[in-house]
């Protein structure tokens, strides 16, 4: 029996804005719907930098002669003849001429879905840039030395272990917004230079080409530096001797403890949560959104692009960029998903796997913010541990600052001690051993017990 086959088209002609976020935007687009497909792009020669070098799944069309819906109509005959079964062609683009075009091209084998591109990847048309880089403007210390502490943090040290080319950019962005297309001097090209000179110096390795998903990581040489850079254990606040005294106002410019910019990289790595601020809209527009919808459920992709507009147009901070809020929700729904708090019309939890943006959720666990909260402080546990007592502080500034509109410490303790408690009484998925320090001893959704000699009271801890 023949199989469905699916394609994406994505029409970047009309687009003006960060190539980078445009393929970053549309990789998280096509591997929450159908994670092996072949992408097809349709480009400008200015824009060909960024998705690297064509592959099976990956065909590059430059400067076309003809019109984007004639270069549409050939991609679908090409793949009629070259496979057999019914094919999906998904067709992502700007131009609602394009779109509307496109739809005259379903038949009886061939299915099209047609998807505007600020909806699929979260980035607006965007405008012309009113001048290109300066010429002579490369690379500099602050820009690698940011690039490897990201890449330490999570412990990029090989191509197995490689974080993707395409989510470099929003880690060091969310670590200092210097670096966002915005604020650096090179703009689009920041990332390609990277690399380039990352490569040309010894001090970074990139896998072959993928349209931004080849994994990126540090040189062994690189790593031992690093290592004897930093020298010093976690939970320590000293400075380190170490020539270069920019590196720490580059990365945590308000003063906070170094413990913190870790375990929020490690978050940021991983992909998992988001700010407060924006957690809390998101909270509450999910919570409405599977309300209303409960009988008949609501598909999670639909559920997370409508939460996504409901949470940003409540938003009364300056986060409002639609690429911004792009990220955060991804990441709200990766920590959903992560804590099984969703659930199908079977009453059970919607796993994390590629089919889940296609499966209709009907209703929310009970305590759910907190299930989902709890993936955070189990994350951070998990990737520092041991973590001593005296970091509670830390932990919770992480999961609960919100800048100049912060709770009082004691609040957020507060907030804490609930997460603190679901894991270690509820589940039993953490501990806090003899020397005073948090441990994982299983995960959150584990039906295996806690082994014994652990002490599993944590409030009495603090």
């Amino acid at each position: 029996m023949a199989t469905n086959k699916r394609i994406f088209v994505v029409d970047a002609i009309p687009f003006r804005g960060d190539m980078s976020s445009l393929v970053e935007g549309v990789g998280i687009h096509v591997e929450g719907i159908f994670g092996d497909a072949k992408v097809i792009w349709i480009v400008r020669t200015d824009q060909e930098f960024a998705l690297g070098s064509p592959n099976e799944r990956l065909q590059v069309l430059v400067s076309l002669p003809t019109s984007v819906t004639e270069v549409i109509e050939e991609c679908v005959r090409e793949a009629v003849n070259t496979s057999p079964g019914d094919l999906v062609v998904h067709v992502l683009s700007h131009d609602r001429a394009v779109l509307s075009s496109a739809t005259k091209l379903n038949s009886s084998s061939t299915i099209v879905v047609t998807t505007n591109l600020t909806v699929a990847a979260g980035v607006d048309k965007g405008v012309a840039p009113s001048s290109p880089p300066p010429l002579g403007i490369g690379i500099t210390e602050k820009d690698r030395l940011a690039t490897e502490e990201v890449l330490f943090r999570g412990k990029h040290f090989s191509r197995e272990t490689g974080i993707k080319k395409l989510a470099l950019r929003p880690l060091l962005s969310a670590m200092d917004p210097y670096f966002t297309t915005a604020n650096h001097p090179l703009g689009q090209l920041f990332i390609r230079k990277l690399m380039a000179h990352g490569e040309s110096h010894g001090w970074l390795c990139q896998g072959e080409p993928l349209a931004g998903h080849e994994p990126v990581w540090l040189t062994e040489s690189a790593v031992q530096e690093i290592r004897k850079r930093r020298a010093e254990p976690f939970g320590s606040d000293s400075v380190p001797p170490t020539p270069q005294p920019k590196l720490e106002e580059a990365l945590a410019p308000d003063g906070r403890s170094r413990d913190i910019t870790r375990m929020e990289g490690s978050l940021a790595s991983a992909r998992i949560g988001s700010p407060v601020d924006c957690r809390n809209l998101l909270f509450e527009a999910f919570e409405e959104l599977i309300s209303v919808n409960s009988d008949e459920g609501i598909v999670s992709s639909k559920l997370l692009s409508e939460a996504r507009t409901k949470a940003c147009g409540s938003s009364r901070s300056a986060r409002r960029d639609s690429q911004a809020w792009a990220n955060i929700s991804e990441c709200f729904f990766r920590m959903l998903l992560t804590s099984e708090v969703l659930l199908g019309g079977d009453g059970k939890p919607i796993p994390k796997v590629i089919g889940a943006y296609s499966a209709p959720v009907y209703s929310l666990t009970d305590r759910w913010r907190v299930k989902a909260e709890s993936a955070m402080l189990y994350h951070i546990v998990q990737t520092f541990q041991p973590v001593p007592l005296e970091q509670l502080n830390s932990l919770a500034r992480t999961i609960y600052h919100q800048g100049k509109d912060s709770e009082p410490i004691e609040v957020m303790r507060g907030k804490l001690d609930i997460l603190l408690e679901y894991l270690a009484s509820d589940v039993g998925s953490i501990a806090v051993t003899d020397s005073g320090a948090l441990i994982t001893i299983k995960p959150p959704t584990s039906e295996l017990t806690p082994p014994d000699g652990f002490v599993l009271e944590v409030a009495s801890a603090h």
